[in-house]
This record gives C-alpha cells, structure tokens and sequence, in this order.
C-alpha cells in the first residue's frame, strides 16, 4: 500500500479543511483495507490507519486523496465527505473498482 501512496496528496480534515501535502505514512504495520460505502457510483476501497500525531487517516485506494481525523469513524466519514466534495467541485470522476461478474 505505501509504495503506490506516496507523494502529494489532497488533504481534508476538519481542522484544516483543504490542503495539499505529502501523503501521511502509517506510524505502524497496521493497515486495514476497507470499502467505502455511501458514494454514488460504487463501494471504493480505503486504507484505514494511524499516524505517528495518533490521528486516524483514510486514504483513497488509486488515488491521491486522504483524510485524516481523531477516531477511525470520523477519518472514513471525512474521506467520504470530501470524495463527494472533490468530484462535485472539480468535476473529475474518482476510481471505482468494477464490480465482479457473479
């Protein structure tokens, strides 16, 4: 997961708001992948960890958006929020994985 998520990256928080900075590494090897339900078009997975400040970051998979926050609800609901927000503002369709044919 680190070695395709590093680099620039679109940052929202509720702290801050918006801003661009480096991607946040992971303080430890504990990284979960998770689905991101909730957004039109698809269930997009995520990366759920922790920072070395102890926040929480969700990161988009495949792309350079993340959102960090203090518990791991709120970085997911951040994640999604500003997901939404960044496809609406800048019009640019995020990537969603296919769905398998069953």
């Amino acid at each position: 997961m680190w070695a395709a998520s590093r680099g620039a990256c679109l940052t929202w928080s509720e702290a801050t708001g918006w801003e661009a900075i480096d991607a946040i590494a992971p303080a430890d090897c504990d990284v979960r992948r998770r689905r991101l339900l909730g957004l039109k078009g698809g269930r997009p997975w995520c990366w759920l960890y922790r920072e070395a400040d102890a926040r929480f970051v969700a990161r988009w998979d495949h792309a350079p958006l993340q959102a960090w926050a203090p518990t791991p609800g709120a970085a997911i609901a951040g994640l999604r929020r500003c997901a939404m927000d960044y496809q609406r503002i800048a019009q640019v369709a995020l990537p969603f994985p296919r769905s398998r044919a069953r």
